[in-house]
């Protein structure tokens, strides 16, 4: 019994792209995830530590501040991408995130 409806009337997504949710995109279980690139956090995390051991404030192209009611807080945007059952190829597979064996196996 489904609690919230039938697979397909219901938008369900989630975050990270793990292979778990690829599978369920793939099986038509799962509607979307978002895809973050390991190398652009990376560089991202990496370009703050320095700034922040060399005494200096994190400055990078991707921060900005969020307001979360009582302070504005530094964060660093990193680029998402939409990861649906027609674009697994393009943007799983391409970018090595996963294999085609580890997805349809």
């Amino acid at each position: 019994k489904e609690i919230y409806g039938e697979v397909g009337d219901v938008v369900i997504t989630g975050q990270d792209a793990e292979l778990r949710a690829i599978k369920h995109i793939i099986a038509g279980e799962q509607t979307m995830t978002a895809y973050h690139s390991a190398k652009d956090n990376a560089y991202a995390c990496a370009e703050a530590i320095v700034a922040l051991m060399n005494g200096k404030k994190a400055s990078s192209k991707n921060i900005t501040y969020t307001f979360n009611g009582e302070i504005d807080v530094p964060t660093i945007k990193i680029p998402s991408l939409l990861v649906t059952k027609d674009n697994v190829e393009e943007v799983i597979i391409k970018n090595k995130v996963y294999t085609r064996e580890e997805i349809y196996n």
